[in-house]
């Protein structure tokens, strides 16, 4: 798995994870597909995305998922 530090939030951290080689966290997070996007709060998944999406698009799931998104 890699982190990405791409972020301008402290809050915020992006990892990429190879399903091939990381069998376990594929299966203990049940991804069918890729991409898939999975968002964790507190060490919970809160949200799920399957398939490509605009800048935009990540901006507004994160405004639902999070309560208290910093992202503008």
């Amino acid at each position: 798995m890699t982190k990405y530090n791409t972020s301008k939030q402290d809050n915020v951290e992006i990892y990429k994870l190879n399903i091939q080689e990381q069998e376990l966290l594929t299966a203990q997070y049940q991804i069918k597909g890729v991409p898939t996007l999975i968002y964790l709060e507190n060490g919970k998944i809160v949200g799920k995305q399957l398939g490509v999406r605009s800048v935009e698009q990540l901006k507004n799931y994160e405004k639902e998922y999070f309560s208290n998104s910093s992202v503008k």
